[in-house]
């Protein structure tokens, strides 16, 4: 079990920049107890709306029923989502929900082949792309 904060790159800058525009929530099939001990000492989980852990919900990825859970809690259809992911596990997972995914790039699993309808080699890409999203879904 890893006991020291986990850095990601471009987490802190981008949750601060996306929170004005987008509502947002992690979901993780990390126990509770074990993701708020690696995230005790940051702000990230303050930009969220709310947070869906392995304790919430029956089956885990790669089945739709944790993005589905986290569907029903913010009261959206699937077409109005997107989910920033790292794992084949996790982009299996939210393809069966019917959401859009973002691939990003992460060294701990880049082995895995997984599809996505987008990729970003860092979370600092992440603005950009949803706000050309956002303007080309308007048209």
């Amino acid at each position: 079990m890893q006991r020291k904060d986990i850095d990601i790159p471009g987490v802190a800058e981008v949750s601060n920049e996306l929170a004005h525009s987008f509502p947002m929530t992690v979901i993780t099939t990390s126990k509770r107890r074990d993701f708020e001990l690696i995230y005790r000492h940051r702000t990230l989980l303050d930009k969220m709306a709310f947070l869906l852990c392995r304790e919430d919900y029956d089956k885990a990825n790669p089945t739709a029923e944790p993005y589905e859970t986290g569907l029903r809690r913010f009261a959206i259809e699937s077409k109005k989502a997107v989910v920033i992911e790292d794992s084949k596990r996790g982009l299996a997972a939210a393809e069966a929900a019917g959401i859009r995914t973002i691939k990003v790039h992460n060294a701990f699993v880049a082995h895995e082949q997984a599809d996505s309808n987008y990729a970003i080699d860092s979370l600092k890409e992440l603005p950009d792309l949803l706000r050309r999203q956002s303007h080309q879904s308007m048209r």
